[in-house]
């Protein structure tokens, strides 16, 4: 190893793609991964995309069946007066009222607050309510009668308790990721299925007569960055989720398009950018999308504190903020007092106040509030179970009886069983269930099968995972009247069959649970393992996942536990209760394991739910709602874990367009586990015949004529004096109220920049007649969007024994070489009894064969050829047949996926330049919608302010002051259109690494994906050219390396104490630095140079490094921190230790053994780890050194264990350069290692390497019993060159059916003979080049093999085709982001992946080959160390 190269550099982050999967991991410009992008989403979906504005404001029409309530609410609302209008309009403030969310009353007219309460699976914060079944695992039912239930069971319950608003149904997030954390509370991430399921949610909700709020109002598909902080750096500054015009159509807006259609009383709008506007002050996403082109009725409420600005969000279309204050209990609000004023001082016409609050009032008299309400409504406090408390929690006051504990339930709980029964999806079943309950011993393993110990509700908001999972955490719970647990469940089942019963909760007791499953196995009974996977809301982090999920695996180390119980039982039933798509690859073909259950979240009735699938008193008719891969990297897109805009909003690029979930799947040719749509029976199902009716429809024709003026309602008094706090009015403090303090309005916004000259934009206040949209006209869109265009039939025959229900599907295939292959838009569950036949039918609407065209901001039929498909899932589709188009008018060829036509340039284009923009605008009416400018125009001191006043003064006529703009603020990543990435298929990627290297928000950091892309927008700067190892053919890696600004020398002055004296490591980091400012003209522009932590270990005062450097070469060690920058010269002997020879053996040895041996004798001694050396002979009789390493006081039994390959590239070091590690590794785990002293090349030639670390393995087999340890359990580990070893070991037992090892641990390690050349940009990083690789792989290959076709993974493990990775241990990997064997190593982790092989590959950040062990105190080392200790204690 030429480890001066590695030591002493400081390093900078590279963004890689593959690595993006932890919340603490590497950081990664984009959440689409580099395979999966769609290129004709690059109008949209790019970073610093901004919002057009669209004014004004709609006005509501009581359009559809509104008619009736609009006409109550206009005579209800000319009644009021201002301040009693905006009193409907502003909630009073976080725990001023008894709900989660309350407006205030209108005590003249006897008119109660308005209650909004969670949650979308039942009533929150309350008792004596059901616990309904998650979105997802009703979806899962799909079965539009139960969702209708369920919708209506909920709406019943909120009713009953006096509740308004239901804060539910959900459809944001959609599931773009399958980790996002709050998908499990909506539906599916296929817009269809999840439209279908919110429509008949919401018209149960409202039948019971609640308003539904239809939530999170778009885009909000991450926790991560919701509300900007944390990190705190980016302070408000939320994410902003970047789109196409074609993709918000035909995926994210479909589902709310469905919700409206349904007659949603109210949608709430989210807490997320959209193109860098912020959802609730968004014009377009709220006035043209929702209330225009969709033609909604209802009115916009704000999520809790997503209100950033008064007028602004008014005009933006926003109807009611909640609760009201800006902050929690701040004691400030954006409306209130502030809109009162607004409304006198002009900036907000009474037209819209008056819109505003004619929308509430239609949705309260849409579903007959006045015949649903319920005594004492509110009957429950949301802040206390308490029956007496205060009515206003947090000011203390009004002391009363808050909570009658009124029993809501009715006869909900068999409801909610059945409902669970029926989303309850068996995977696979090798025909032993269903179970009788008579078998000799059943067994319950897991502790996802046991209620929590603090109890179901001892977790607040379910903010834990211990227990059974019923429930994700967050504001979208309730709390449980009960719990049935499985485990109590199945136990009562077993015993009431007078069969013994016995369980292991515990996920750590491994040996009882080995114990127990061999018991089962002998006596032929059953074991039923548990496992789950949680998320929820941000707010709250279970074991460190915040809200989001930091990977796709299932918790409480449920592999090891499903590990354990199949090596001893052989009928082994898995059931699973998770939040979304998991990985079942380390043991879905498990023999042992004879079926797999997915239980979802399935609310109160868990246990008695699955007891009756597992048992046979419900078949199994449920079907996935979402795919199940084998890799994360399947999937095509992930979290957005870190900021990748500097302390701006993080960009969020939705690159890959409507191609989500099993659209991914089947643009990227991945191959499920279980698709979409999938799920078996205890019957089976066949399909026939089938049918396709064309029917004569009305031409697709754009409404016409115009709107009505905008009416107002009342009159309004232009006096203020009418609006100051009543004569002895008791004024509760930090309550929201509409009143002014005085008659001065200035003095009232208590806002120094009152009355400052701004102009709003002059369309916002247009109250004259408006044009229709095209693709309008009615709610939910234009009403011929609905006409049914064919109605296909299908006969589905029960070939099975029992009666069971088949969910039939329709799919259709649009045709235009960008649509996705094929998109669900019909269903039917259906009952058939055995032997028996039914009829499958189903309608294809207009819309349904429908793509968005953005030139004519309209839908059309394009002329591809289309084809419709029938049967049992996304990929078992049996029937087809091609749809006539014959008399249905098309529009231009072509499809979706992404903008089908060049997007119109109003869509991307923003309204203001930065000069219209102030430092001093502070008050809240001045503060712009963010839809009206780019966010580089937006300072933090505006988001950040308390932006109190409406204190402008709208101009009476004309423009905008500065005429409108493109500006586009610097976009920190650019994407190529068109992927290199020539695989299809992505290993599991996580990180655990925090990189110590801020990026600058206004440097780009440009990404490529191709030497060669599609033309690019003018305004773009060229592409450069991206790195891609020599030695790949197949993959041209969609990186590109760091991109520096101009620097300057100083960047790399090397630092001196006063007396100037300098040590070597200062003049190699000062001789490296040198070099790189040589290379600047190269290639060079982005992020500028910063210094890094690992750079300060290195440097640091009386270090490890420094130490060793000074015993080498006789130099003072480095200083402590510096005090002065020096210019020190390279000593010659500098260039000589960093540019050995190709073919130097020697040298490198001598070196390596030198500086290993010193590092190995400065590590701090480790005394409780003792090593013993034996000998055992090889194969061809040489004796191998082997070192023992057990942890001193501890008894070994059963134990896991290591066999260890040391490192230095297969030619150089000894086992005794590496005791103080190992030692390191023992002590931290208690896992004992042994350390091969293998024959070194060029003496021996490969494989003698390899197989001489099979001996030791051989030798850990042969004597487990006197060891104490489990010959199942044993790893093969090794870094660098021993890494190389450890892959190539686990090739070598597969091809020669050797003892096998449970897993394969690799540190950086070195695979690929063919990387023989250092690229240019990596070259001032690497530590072992290039040079180092082609001698380091003659010695072990022989020259003449080098790159040669002939060489085997047997030798080299980066040669393994497909075939060869299938099979093989599952991995863990971690490598330095600037280390040579880093692409390797990606490369490798990705053909296990594909190969069905799970992988754990860790990158950190701006480090190279070796830094832990030339840094071990640094903070990335220390966190490389622990994932390792947990790999290796997992074992």
């Amino acid at each position: 190893m030429t480890f001066l190269r590695i030591a002493l550099l400081a390093a900078v982050p590279l963004a890689l793609a593959q690595v993006q999967t932890q919340p603490a991991g590497s950081p990664f410009p984009a959440s689409t991964f580099p395979n999966a992008t769609d290129p004709l989403t690059d109008g949209g979906a790019v970073s610093g995309q901004t919002s057009p504005p669209k004014y004004p404001s709609p006005w509501g029409a009581g359009a559809g069946d509104w008619e009736a309530a609009y006409a109550q609410a206009r005579a209800f609302v000319s009644q009021l007066t201002l301040t009693e209008k905006v009193n409907l309009t502003t909630g009073v403030g976080w725990e001023g009222e008894q709900c989660v969310g309350n407006t205030g009353s209108l005590p003249r007219l006897g008119f109660k607050a308005l209650c909004m309460q969670d949650s979308p699976l039942g009533v929150r914060d309350t008792d004596f309510n059901s616990a309904f079944p998650a979105g997802m695992t009703i979806a899962a039912t799909w079965d539009r009668a139960l969702f209708y239930q369920r919708g209506l069971g909920m709406g019943s319950e909120h009713q009953g308790k006096g509740v308004d608003a239901q804060l539910g149904p959900v459809v944001g997030p959609l599931g773009r990721q399958p980790a996002g954390g709050r998908g499990w509370e909506g539906f599916s991430p296929d817009p269809v299925l999840s439209g279908i399921a919110v429509g008949e949610t919401i018209k149960g909700i409202q039948a019971a007569g609640v308003m539904a709020t239809t939530k999170h109002y778009i885009l909000n598909e991450q926790e991560h960055f919701r509300q900007g902080a944390p990190p705190a750096s980016l302070g408000l500054n939320a994410i902003s989720s970047n789109v196409d015009d074609v993709t918000m159509h035909e995926l994210y807006l479909w589902p709310f398009a469905d919700a409206v259609r349904a007659g949603t009383g109210s949608i709430m709008c989210s807490y997320n950018q959209i193109n860098n506007s912020q959802a609730c002050q968004n014009s377009y996403t709220q006035n043209y999308l929702l209330k225009n082109e969709l033609d909604f009725q209802g009115f916009i409420m704000s999520d809790w504190s997503a209100t950033h600005s008064g007028v602004s969000s008014v005009l933006a279309g926003l109807d009611m903020t909640m609760p009201g204050d800006v902050g929690f209990d701040s004691a400030t609000s954006y409306f209130g007092a502030n809109l009162t004023i607004a409304v006198l001082n002009g900036t907000v016409p009474q037209w819209r106040l008056d819109d505003m609050v004619v929308r509430i009032m239609a949705a309260w008299y849409y579903v007959d509030r006045a015949a649903h309400q319920a005594p004492d409504s509110p009957n429950f406090s949301s802040w206390t179970l308490d029956t007496f408390g205060y009515r206003h929690f947090v000011q203390s006051a009004d002391y009363t009886q808050i909570n009658y504990h009124v029993d809501v339930r009715g006869e909900h709980a068999q409801q909610i069983r059945a409902q669970a029964a029926a989303g309850t999806v068996l995977l696979k079943n090798n025909g032993v269930l269903p179970l009788s309950g008579k078998e000799k011993l059943t067994a319950v393993f897991g502790y996802d099968s046991a209620e929590n110990p603090w109890g179901p509700n001892g977790c607040g908001d379910r903010g834990c995972d211990n227990g059974t999972l019923a429930m994700g955490w967050g504001s979208g719970t309730a709390n449980f009247p009960y719990l049935i647990t499985p485990l109590e469940a199945i136990k009562a089942e077993v015993v009431g069959n007078g069969a013994a019963f016995e369980s292991v909760t515990d996920n750590g007791a491994y040996n009882q649970m080995v114990a127990l499953g061999r018991r089962v196995s002998q006596v032929g009974g059953a074991c039923i393992a548990f496992g789950n996977a949680d998320s929820g809301e941000g707010y709250i982090t279970v074991d460190n996942n915040t809200g989001d999920r930091n990977n796709l695996t299932l918790w409480g180390d449920f592999d090891t536990l499903i590990a354990d119980v199949t090596s001893q039982c052989n009928n082994t039933i898995v059931v699973l209760h998770t939040v979304g798509a998991v990985l079942l690859d380390s043991f879905v073909n498990n023999p042992n394991v004879t079926a797999i259950v997915w239980a979802g979240i399935p609310g109160q009735e868990s246990g008695n739910s699955i007891t009756d699938i597992l048992y046979g008193k419900v078949n199994p008719g449920g079907k996935l709602p979402f795919t199940l891969g084998s890799s994360q990297g399947q999937y095509g897109v992930d979290i957005l874990y870190q900021p990748n805009n500097g302390n701006s909003s993080p960009q969020d690029n939705f690159q890959e367009g409507v191609f989500i979930d099993y659209r991914a799947f089947d643009k990227l040719g991945e191959t499920p586990i279980y698709e979409f749509g999938y799920g078996l029976s205890y019957t089976t199902f066949s399909y026939s015949n089938l049918q396709v009716q064309a029917h004569s429809a009305p031409a697709y024709t754009a409404p016409t004529g115009k709107t009505a003026a905008a009416p107002t309602f009342g009159s309004i008094s232009n006096s203020s004096a009418a609006y100051v706090y009543p004569a002895g009015f008791n004024a509760l403090p930090i309550y929201i109220y509409p009143f002014l303090n005085s008659t001065s309005l200035s003095a009232s916004s208590n806002d120094p920049q009152y009355g400052i000259n701004y102009t709003f934009p002059a369309a916002g206040y247009d109250s004259s007649a408006q044009p229709y949209l095209p693709a309008g006209g009615a709610p939910g869109g234009n009403p011929r969007l609905y006409d049914v265009l064919f109605t296909v039939t299908a006969t589905v025959t029960n070939t099975g024994k029992v009666v069971g229900d088949e969910v039939a599907q329709l799919y259709l295939n649009l045709g235009g070489p960008n649509d996705p292959k094929v998109v669900l838009r019909n269903f039917d569950r259906i009952t058939i009894q055995p032997g028996a036949s039914a009829t499958f039918s189903a309608d294809i609407t207009r819309r349904d064969l429908s793509n968005w065209d953005t030139a004519s901001q309209n839908w059309f039929i394009s002329s591809a050829t289309k084809t419709v498909f029938v049967g049992s899932s996304s990929r078992k589709l049996p029937l087809s047949a091609t749809l006539s188009l014959s008399g249905i008018a098309t529009g231009p060829a072509g499809g979706s996926g992404g903008n089908s036509t060049a997007p119109s340039a109003p869509y991307y284009s923003s309204m203001m330049s930065a000069s219209m923009m102030s430092s001093k605008m502070m008050s809240s009416s001045m503060m712009m919608s963010s839809s009206m400018m780019s966010p580089s125009m937006m300072s933090s001191s505006m988001m950040s302010s308390p932006m109190m006043s409406s204190s402008m003064t709208k101009s009476a006529s004309g423009p905008p002051s500065s005429a409108p703009t493109s500006a586009s603020s610097s976009a920190p990543y650019y994407y190529s259109s068109t992927s290199a990435m020539s695989t299809s298929s992505a290993p599991i990627y996580y990180s655990s690494t925090t990189s110590a290297m801020p990026t600058s928000p206004a440097s780009p950091s440009v990404y490529s994906a191709s030497t060669t892309s599609a033309s690019k927008p003018a305004s773009r700067p060229p592409a450069p050219t991206p790195y891609s190892s020599t030695f790949s053919t197949a993959t041209s890696y969609a990186h590109s390396p760091p991109m520096y600004s101009s620097m300057s020398a100083t960047n790399f002055t090397a630092f001196a104490p006063n007396d100037t004296t300098a040590g070597i490591a200062r003049q190699v980091k000062e001789n490296v630095g040198s070099a790189l400012v040589q290379r600047r003209g190269r290639a060079l522009g982005g992020r500028t140079w910063l210094r890094v932590e690992y750079e300060a270990a290195l440097c640091n005062g009386g270090g490890i490094l420094g130490a060793i450097l000074g015993k080498l070469f006789g130099a003072d060690p480095p200083p402590k921190p510096p005090v002065s920058p020096v210019s020190v010269s390279p000593p010659s002997y500098v260039a000589r230790l960093i540019s050995s020879q190709v073919g130097d053996i020697e040298t490198r040895r001598s070196n390596n053994d030198a500086f290993f041996g010193l590092l190995n004798s400065q590590q701090p001694a480790i005394s409780d780890v003792e090593c013993q050396d034996f000998y055992t002979k090889a194969s061809d009789g040489h004796d191998l050194l082997c070192r023992w390493f057990t942890k001193k006081g501890v008894k070994l039994s059963d134990s896991p264990a290591v066999c260890y390959a040391h490192g230095g590239g297969m030619i150089s070091l000894r086992v005794e350069y590496y005791d103080s590690t190992i030692k390191r590794y023992v002590k931290a785990t208690g896992v004992p290692f042994l350390v091969i002293e293998y024959r070194l090349a060029p003496e021996f030639k490969a494989p003698i390497q390899v197989t001489d670390t099979y001996t030791g393995l051989q030798y850990l087999v042969a004597h487990a019993d006197n060891l104490g340890i489990d010959p199942k359990r044993i790893a093969v580990m090794g870094d660098s060159g021993g890494g190389a070893i450890a892959a190539s070991l686990a090739h070598y037992i597969k091809r020669n059916k050797g003892s096998p090892v449970c897993k394969q641990i690799l540190i950086y390690p070195m695979l690929d003979d063919r990387t023989t050349a250092t690229p240019e940009n990596l070259a001032p990083f690497v530590s072992w080049d290039g040079n180092d690789n082609k001698t380091a792989w003659a010695a072990v290959l022989g020259q003449d093999r080098v790159g040669g076709a002939d060489v085997q993974p047997t030798e080299a493990a980066a040669r393994m085709t497909l075939e060869d990775a299938q099979g093989l241990p599952p991995a863990y990997i971690d490598i330095g982001e600037l280390d040579l064997f880093r692409d390797e190593a990606l490369e490798y982790a990705r053909k296990l992946g594909q190969a069905g092989v799970s992988c754990e590959l860790h990158v950190f950040p701006s480090v190279p080959h070796g830094y832990d062990a030339f840094a071990p105190e640094a903070e990335v080392s220390k966190r490389t160390f622990e994932e390792r200790f947990r790999a290796i204690r997992s074992l």
